[in-house]
């Protein structure tokens, strides 16, 4: 009964293998989960009792029709689901001469028993085909584990997962090894399988976590991004409504100073010409760059710093479109002016400045921005709000959108001043009308 529990273990393990590379090779499953996993258990039940037969036609035949059988759960072609067969038993064909030779090189650590010698084999060459098979899935699909993007504390304790197995795996193995019983040996082969079993689906539960956390920050950034452009208009109709009252309070003083000019010469039509241009600068100084979302975040963020009696300077040479995603911009720009603004709001009054010089340069995009901060170098950058968090994943944002690009970011505490640096490449310029 243990050895058929055995091969159950290692059967089921070949059906998990198998659904692995289904997935990859044809996807598109048109079962449920539940049914799948009771699919790959009846699967393996009838795959142990014909291994027990001990015929290797049988076996074939056999791993043939399961294979054959479980695809039929994907919807695809005929010929796809030939190719997926195929493919796997030529896996199988391609591991099953190194597996051998593998397990000759370590038989001798249990010696040469029979049955721990044919469970042995069977253990190593599993191992091996999901490692030929996990190569596969990750090269059709083009998927990373990304232990950057993960939490440090949930990094670690993942880390801690395999190392401890490791320890578990060297005492089975000690304990197998002073084993007088074949089925013990066999027993601890099981467990030492059930470890890596383990350890292999904590992997994929970490892939699946790395993607639900790149989901939920692709939506953080696609609110930023509805936030910054919802701004933007906002921004562009108080615009234009400034822009249409010039010109119509243009047209009646236009009026007014041709009265004058036959009333009161050339004194008070020079003062009426004054007071227009005055609010013809007042309506101009509001746009900082040609590029409308990049405008629309400094309006925002320029309005935020005066009302903390922040002096700000913005220089840009940006063209009208570049191939920057909106909501990136917002990310960039938006955090790194919140944290300049943080900064001053700390400083005594007449103290406080940002100087903002963002430039588009042979496909680079150069952002120099210098803030005052309270005097006392901050080595490790920390922040002074209450809530740190939000702080820390602000810069985190600012890092990765910058490595999306192909950047970088330099930040330099010098004592009263803080100094960010940060660069884009091959960004293009994107023509049209303009």
């Amino acid at each position: 009964m243990m050895l058929y529990g055995v091969r159950f273990l290692l059967n089921l393990f070949e059906m998990l293998i198998y659904r692995r590379f289904l997935e990859a090779y044809i996807g598109n499953r048109r079962t449920g989960l539940e049914l799948s996993v009771l699919i790959m258990g009846i699967c393996a039940g009838i795959s142990s009792f014909v291994n027990s037969l001990g015929n290797p036609v049988c076996n074939l035949l056999n791993t043939v029709m399961i294979l054959w059988l479980f695809s039929l759960q994907y919807r695809a072609a005929g010929r796809s689901r030939i190719f997926a067969v195929l493919i796997y038993v030529g896996i199988n064909f391609v591991t099953e001469p190194i597996g051998y030779v593998l397990h000759m090189a370590v038989v001798g650590v249990w010696g040469r028993d029979e049955m721990v010698s044919y469970f042995l084999l069977a253990f190593i060459l599993e191992m091996l085909r999901l490692t030929v098979v996990e190569i596969f899935c990750r090269k059709k699909t083009g998927k990373k584990l990304s232990f950057s993007m993960l939490p440090r504390t949930v990094a670690g304790l993942f880390c801690c997962i395999p190392f401890t197995s490791i320890v578990c795996c060297i005492l089975l193995i000690e304990i197998a090894k002073r084993s007088i019983s074949g089925e013990l040996v066999v027993l601890c082969l099981a467990v030492i399988f059930t470890i890596f079993i383990c350890n292999y689906l904590v992997f994929l539960m970490m892939e699946k976590y790395t993607e639900v956390i790149e989901k939920r920050r692709e939506e953080e950034m696609d609110r930023q991004k509805a936030a910054y452009k919802e701004e933007y208009y906002r921004e562009l109709e108080v615009y234009v409504d400034k822009i249409n009252a010039v010109r119509h309070d243009m047209k009646n003083q236009l009026l007014a100073v041709y009265d004058t000019t036959e009333e009161q010469g050339s004194s008070g039509a020079r003062r009426m010409i004054e007071g227009m241009l005055q609010d013809i600068r007042t309506a101009d100084e509001e746009v900082y760059s040609s590029n409308p979302v990049l405008n629309s975040i400094l309006k925002v963020k320029a309005g935020k710093a005066r009302q903390h009696d922040i002096e700000i300077g913005i220089e840009t040479f940006v063209p009208k479109k570049i191939l920057v995603a909106d909501g990136d911009m917002g990310i960039l720009f938006g955090n790194l002016f919140d944290n300049a603004i943080e900064a001053c709001d700390k400083m005594e009054q007449g103290k406080k400045y940002i100087h903002f010089q963002l430039k588009y340069q042979s496909g680079n995009l150069l952002l120099h921005m210098k803030n005052s901060k309270r005097a006392g170098n901050n080595a490790k950058l920390q922040t002074e709000k209450t809530d740190t968090r939000k702080h820390g994943r602000g810069l985190r944002s600012v890092k990765r959108t910058a490595e999306k690009y192909g950047g970088s970011l330099f930040l330099e505490d010098k004592g009263d001043l803080f100094e960010t640096k940060l660069m884009l490449t091959g960004i293009a310029e994107l023509l049209g009308p303009q």
